[in-house]
């Protein structure tokens, strides 16, 4: 007979560092990192699947995955079945969509369901949309990929029922943020669990970094153009893996343009979320200004559909004068 289980649920938009907090929160030896569900509910949905492309971890070695596919009722609750198998009392999920398959797993009344929201600086999330979308002008992103789902993502850390983080805050002292999470869910977690690398993990969906460095613990190099680099972050993880690198390209990727505009657009939501605007010197804001003067648009032409520029930067543009448009004097 089953026993009552948690979904710990993160919810947080794309690339904003939700398989490293997945993999933090299930080093805890009554937790189950899964990540989003819908991939391995619909493996589970076609009979000639047997769970051996289930795991990121182990891939086709995993020896958890088609042990279950093996032993699943389609007629009984996948999560409580999970928990079951798994000896987990606690199911790591994150942004848990997928219509139809993946809801009517989530509400049962032995599950309970505790949400984590986390935040990242929008800036370094649109920049690592860019590193899988290099053909996108950073103008697009900002405007036609990111406003629109940042705008409806509900981040509010007074809420009492959610815990909410800033991925930077997790990252640079994850210690804290379990301690936080300890109390939030119910779990005491151990001291290497910032480690993430060490434990045992069968994750299904998630972001390729994380899972290489489990992978680069297990004695598999790096691969790619980028291997050297990433070693050298694996190397000085190793030596600090109470506070890991925080990657900042996107001060090197994004143009004085880039920032300007995405302030003008995006800025309001990023400080909303906890993080510092930033100041232009009046020569950026001209550029922009005779830019768009000589391509015929004006502000309505740009603003993404739905949105308007923020009202500080607006009246910046309207009438040159606002605190954050200052001349930098060198």
């Amino acid at each position: 007979m089953s026993s009552p289980i948690t979904l710990i649920e993160i919810r947080s938009l794309s690339f904003t560092g939700s398989t490293f907090i997945n993999l933090l929160l299930g080093c805890h030896p009554r937790a189950f990192t899964l990540g989003p569900p819908k991939r391995v509910l619909d493996m589970l949905d076609n009979p000639d699947d047997q769970g051996d492309r289930a795991c990121l971890v182990h891939h086709a070695k995993c020896d958890f995955w088609p042990a279950f596919f093996k032993a699943h009722n389609p007629d009984e609750n996948f999560f409580l079945q999970l928990a079951n198998a798994s000896g987990a009392s606690h199911i790591i999920i994150n942004n848990p969509y997928g219509g139809e398959t993946v809801n009517k797993h989530l509400d049962h009344p032995m599950i309970e369901r505790k949400r984590i929201k986390i935040v990242r600086d929008a800036r370094a999330v649109i920049t690592s949309y860019l590193k899988y979308n290099p053909d996108c002008p950073p103008f697009d992103a900002i405007t036609k990929w990111f406003i629109t789902p940042a705008t409806r993502f509900d981040y509010d850390p007074t809420n009492p029922d959610e815990l909410c983080a800033k991925y930077e805050d997790i990252a640079t002292d994850p210690d804290s943020f379990l301690k936080r999470a300890s109390a939030f869910t119910g779990l005491d977690y151990p001291d290497n669990a910032c480690k993430y690398w060490e434990h045992e993990h069968h994750m299904t969906t998630g972001n390729g970094g994380p899972l290489s460095t489990i992978n680069r613990f297990k004695g598999t190099k790096f691969a790619g153009p980028d291997s050297e680099y990433r070693e050298q972050r694996y190397q000085q993880l190793l030596q600090n893996p109470h506070r890991p690198l925080i990657d900042e390209r996107w001060r090197d990727v994004f143009t004085p343009r880039d920032r300007f505009v995405f302030d003008l657009f995006a800025g309001h939501i990023n400080e909303h979320w906890g993080y510092e605007r930033d100041t232009f010197p009046l020569s950026t804001v001209n550029t922009f200004l005779k830019d768009l003067a000589s391509s015929g648009e004006n502000l309505s032409d740009i603003a993404p559909k739905g949105t308007t520029p923020d009202n500080e930067l607006l009246a910046l543009l309207q009438s040159m004068t606002a605190p954050r448009a200052e001349e930098i004097m060198s």
